[in-house]
């Protein structure tokens, strides 16, 4: 194995439905860059570290609730990320991390904030029975406008599916965060 391995990855999404907040299908696109490198200690062991870009675009003629969505949620997430790998089987690691998130709102600064994450997970790579990752931590989310309250606690987020005889026979998705509104007079809510 090499002693450093890079990784990068770009996504783009136009899921209909990015939250369980806005029940419509509006046109919406979501890209998100990520560069980043592992440093490895040990067979099992590794120093990992990425920043990201994440950008969402929602069409300009989609509204919800008299609110245009354009103008209230089209933003740009950056992540910086640092922390170590423990591979505790082929397809198993323990992944401790550290995020510091920038979330910058381009119509809609009352939304700006600066969160700390430090949230460890177990992944499951692709391979096994159980494929995804489960994460549990604390999330420190402070907006930048000091009259809006801010958010220090529990958060957590699972995406596992089942595999059999490669086949996806059951899929969890449930997450416990703070996620952006697109309502002027309410712009985050616990989730």
């Amino acid at each position: 194995d090499a002693l450093i391995r890079p990784f990068a990855a770009i996504g783009f999404d136009t899921q209909e439905r990015q939250t369980l907040e806005i029940d419509a299908r509006v046109r919406q696109s979501h890209t998100t860059i990520t560069l980043g490198a592992e440093v490895a200690l040990s067979a099992k062991t590794a120093l990992t570290g990425w920043v990201q870009r994440a950008k969402a675009v929602w069409a300009e003629d989609e509204h919800y609730f008299g609110s245009d969505l354009s103008e209230e949620l089209d933003s740009t997430t950056d992540i910086a990320a640092a922390g170590a790998r423990f591979r505790l089987t082929p397809f198993t690691s323990i992944v401790a991390i550290a995020e510091i998130q920038r979330d910058r709102f381009e119509s809609s600064p009352q939304r700006d904030a600066d969160s700390l994450r430090l949230a460890p997970y177990v992944e499951f790579d692709s391979g096994a029975s159980i494929v995804g990752r489960a994460r549990a931590g604390f999330r420190t989310f402070r907006p930048l406008q000091f009259q809006t309250a801010g958010y220090s606690g529990p958060v957590s987020s699972v995406a596992l599916a089942l595999n059999i005889l490669n086949t996806t026979r059951g899929k969890v998705d449930a997450g416990h965060d703070v996620p952006f509104s697109y309502d002027p007079l309410q712009p985050f809510y616990l989730e």
